[in-house]
């Protein structure tokens, strides 16, 4: 019986990862005639416990900083005819291709395999980068690892079969700790460069490490070193690649952009750069051109960009043959929106609508995944070229695709310069697969024209609907938050919460803005309050409305809790069991700091001149002195008018009548008065 793979892997003591890697190639283990071998560098027993499970060759390495070497050990021990490797930390997604390469003798064709890493840069997976990795070869007699540090299989040769099978791998996550991996791989470099001073592939891993650890200058200075070693050999490997295309950025980021675009233009020139090197210096050089404001030389590399990523997906063996790691066609793609944007910026600089038609028609509008990426930076382009928006829009409306985010700009231009009835129809295309960040202008549109928001409200979770609401807010003044209301509130009677929801965000906006008279402030106070607690009584137990507060409401609920508490206080005259509550709630929702400052000078005002109880009594003289005080100024006795005045001011000072009486009462005697002295003139 003959073994077709070995598989070895590195282990120390990552059990978090660890079960779930070995899970991923119970496949391979299971479906090829195939063994396990295990490097074990850990000293826990339950992490020997768990590769027990899974194999019975285990090699204990004692750890002597010295990644090729432990690589050595289980190679050394390979009975396969091929030999795959990987690490703890990373997992494979699926591995059927890797099944179907073996089992159909595919692999009899190749001399050596690749599979991709795709390396994450977040733990919730939302961005990431995919390099092809060279961790697959038939067993050569002088087949070995080389390199203490991002050690790499020796010779690899040619033909090469690149595998989109992946490992997902979170190892470049960033972590509170300071550059662990930069601690323990620069010395390990700085010994092997010592030891090997014409490595090209030491410099390019030193200029890595000095990157990760923004130290962009000596990383210049070792891609430079490297580049020079590879002038001394006419073939382009890996190392020369990278160090060519990361040259120019670097310089760019220790501040040197003028450098930059000399170094990138010098390289173009270079018979040894290929299609791929030059297809991604010029996405630095479009971005240096922006940065630099030379639109004009922008624009050109833009279209050399586009002529070279046509030619090598018109030519996939050319492609094939110049990838590597992180270099490859599709990762080359998604790269692209940066040169395409930074394009647009220099066409719209330039006036070059034609080269902005073509940009925006060379965008992956049909792969929504790819493009969602690419609109905060089209409003972005929008808003910078107000000018130019109808140009814009007009581009949008006449590119052939489907996309909610083109059905939203159609619905604009068709707003503008068709009809109504176009808009909507755009605006519900764009509405079935809506853009979370366009929901705001969706709704406007919606109620500026009436059109049912039915096909929004029906996909939305009370959650995006809070999001929304609070971005019209925002949005709006507190007189048009009033206006929005009463003309959306029909369109959400199916959802109650939706209607108390945005009430609530309007209710805020309110009472965070401007000062308000106090009868308002109280009036809009107590509603907040009750739609506040409206809402939550919808969500929460009835045993966590207590005062105080239970933490476990929200802090819009809690504050919610002790202003109602305290208006009741207010209005009961507890003033200052009122101001003791208002305090408490103060920084539970700081956005509503402004209302809650402005009720406790209110507050104590009342506490510092309070209010004359007026009894009924004085209330129905004060009527009918007023009817006295009519009759006078009817007869234009203002003197007898205004000592009557003053006398009922006294015993109803906060009566707004009696105070705009007096105004009128002098304003009319003081006119009299010029009159006669002109008559006298």
């Amino acid at each position: 019986m003959k073994v077709q793979l070995s598989i070895s892997m590195l282990v120390s003591d990552r059990r978090e990862t660890l079960e779930r890697c070995l899970e991923s190639i119970v496949p391979l283990l299971r479906e090829l005639d195939s063994e396990l071998i295990v490097v074990y560098t850990g000293e826990e027993d339950a992490t020997l416990e768990i590769v027990k499970k899974y194999t019975d060759k285990i090699i204990p390495f004692a750890w002597c900083q010295d990644f090729a070497k432990a690589r050595n050990v289980g190679l050394e021990r390979a009975k396969g005819e091929w030999f795959l490797y990987l690490d703890d930390d990373e997992w494979f997604e699926d591995v059927d291709e890797i099944v179907q390469f073996f089992k159909s003798g595919e692999y009899l064709n190749y001399n050596s395999a690749c599979y991709i890493q795709r390396n994450y840069a977040d733990w919730e997976g939302r961005g990431y980068g995919d390099a092809f990795v060279s961790r697959m070869t038939y067993i050569f007699p002088d087949t070995h690892f080389a390199s203490p540090i991002h050690e790499n299989l020796v010779p690899y040769y040619q033909p090469v079969k690149k595998l989109r099978a992946y490992v997902h791998h979170y190892g470049y996550v960033k972590t509170g700790e300071k550059l662990p991996r930069f601690d323990r791989n620069v010395p390990l470099l700085l010994q092997g460069i010592k030891e090997n001073p014409e490595s090209r592939h030491y410099c390019m891993q030193l200029a890595q490490e000095y990157k990760s650890a923004k130290d962009y200058e000596t990383a210049v200075s070792y891609c430079r070193k490297g580049l020079a070693l590879a002038e001394k050999n006419g073939s382009m490997y890996l190392s020369e690649i990278w160090m060519s295309v990361y040259l120019p950025m670097l310089l760019s980021l220790d501040g040197k952009p003028e450098r930059a675009v000399e170094e990138a233009e010098k390289l173009l020139l270079s018979p040894k750069i290929g299609d791929m090197t030059s297809a991604h210096l010029y996405i630095t050089l479009v971005a240096l051109c922006c940065e630099l404001k030379e639109y004009r030389k922008g624009v050109d590399y833009v279209r050399y960009y586009q002529e070279t990523l046509e030619y090598l997906e018109e030519h996939p063996e050319t492609t094939e043959y110049q990838a590597f790691n992180e270099f490859s066609l599709p990762e080359l793609k998604r790269k692209s929106w940066r040169l395409y944007m930074n394009g647009l910026i220099c066409a719209m600089e330039q006036s070059d609508k034609e080269l902005a038609r073509d940009i925006l028609s060379w965008l992956p509008w049909e792969d929504e995944r790819t493009i969602k990426g690419y609109y905060p930076h089209l409003e972005a382009l929008k808003e910078k070229y107000e000018k130019e928006k109808a140009f814009l829009l007009e581009t949008f409306y006449q590119l052939d695709a489907s996309n909610p985010y083109l059905g939203w700009q159609k619905a604009l231009y068709a707003e503008a310069y068709v009809d109504v009835k176009t808009a909507e129809g755009y605006w519900r295309s764009s509405a079935k697969d809506y853009v979370p960040e366009l929901l705001v202008p969706m709704l406007e549109m919606a109620v500026r024209h009436g059109f049912s928001i039915q096909p929004l409200t029906d996909q939305l979770s009370l959650e995006v609907w809070s999001s929304c609401c609070a971005g019209l807010a925002e949005k709006m003044s507190a007189e048009e938050t009033e206006q929005f209301y009463d003309k959306i509130v029909s369109h959400i009677e199916r959802y109650p919460l939706f209607a108390d929801r945005l009430k609530q965000a309007f209710l805020e906006k309110q009472l965070s803005h401007g000062l308000l008279a106090q009868s308002k402030l109280l009036r809009l106070l107590r509603a907040y309050c009750e739609d506040t607690l409206k809402i939550a009584k919808e969500l929460y137990q009835e045993r966590y409305f207590t005062l105080p507060p239970s933490q476990m409401l929200p802090a819009q609920c809690r504050f919610a809790l002790l202003m109602e508490r305290a208006l009741d206080c207010i209005e009961d005259g507890v003033f200052e069991e009122g101001i003791r509550l208002l305090r408490e709630a103060l920084p539970i929702y700081p956005k509503m700091s402004a209302a809650v400052k402005h009720l406790m000078l209110y507050v104590k005002e009342q506490i510092e001149h309070p209010k004359r109880i007026i009894s009924e009594e004085f209330v129905m003289l004060g009527a009918q002195v007023k009817k006295q005080i009519g009759a006078l100024t009817a007869q234009k006795q203002w003197a007898a008018a205004y000592g009557l005045v003053l006398r009922l001011a006294e015993i109803l000072p906060d009566d707004l009548e009696v105070i705009r009486l007096k105004q009128h009462i002098l304003s009319e005697a003081a006119n009299e008065s010029t009159l006669e002295s002109g008559d006298c003139l």
